[in-house]
């Protein structure tokens, strides 16, 4: 099991600096994604909140935002890079906010690793205000998608030949989503579907409204 607390505190910097062009530009490209569905929704004094942030990478014009994270490393080195403005050390789906108070939730990457989606789906719709929109990106994890066969081969030559065990671990993946199941579990939870976006076949972003 993997032991998020411990990850490095700019592992996800690590990931866009990568040598290896693909997967850095996987990285650079989802995160501008979530940039500009974030700049479409967001106006001045509006609550963001960032859930699993890791380095809050899509926040590269510094807007402000909340970051809640089980790794307090990673936190504070995010908030020092300007890309967070307040931080929280706390699971996802225990963050402590006060409840109808965030204007965007983002949740990009995170639910691929939660072994308990209604608790996380739950207190998303907790902390939205009524009729606010949280962004929601997953790996596309179908027999169909770019990103399976090549999320495979990643594991296995740093897992297996490399020894890596973050790799050995298919880096925490625990759940695979399809179009149709990422969008069915926010439905089954009271959700809205507004939008949804196949980015080139590697990743899954819907975006929904409490």
């Amino acid at each position: 099991m993997i032991n998020y607390e411990q990850t490095p505190s700019d592992f996800y910097d690590q990931q866009i600096e990568s040598k290896n062009f693909l997967g850095a530009w996987f990285h650079k490209s989802r995160n501008m994604q979530t940039k500009a569905l974030v700049d479409e929704f967001y106006a001045e004094s509006k609550i963001i909140v960032d859930l699993g942030c890791g380095n809050s990478l899509w926040n590269e014009s510094k807007s402000p935002a909340i970051g809640i994270d089980v790794n307090s490393d990673s936190l504070n080195y995010t908030m020092k890079s300007g890309r967070l403005n307040k931080i929280i050390v706390a699971p996802a789906d225990k963050t402590s906010l006060p409840s109808d108070s965030a204007d965007i939730v983002i949740i990009t990457e995170v639910l691929e690793h939660l072994d308990n989606l209604s608790a996380q789906l739950n207190e998303i719709k907790r902390i939205l205000k009524p009729g606010a929109k949280v962004i929601c990106s997953v790996p596309y994890d179908t027999n169909f998608s770019f990103w399976r066969p090549l999320f495979a081969i990643q594991c296995f030559y740093k897992g297996s030949i490399q020894k890596q065990e973050y790799y050995k671990q298919r880096c925490g993946h625990i759940n695979n989503f399809s179009p149709k199941s990422i969008q069915d579990l926010f439905i089954s939870h009271g959700f809205k579907i507004t939008k949804f976006i196949n980015h080139y076949f590697f990743t899954i972003f819907i975006i929904a409204s409490k």
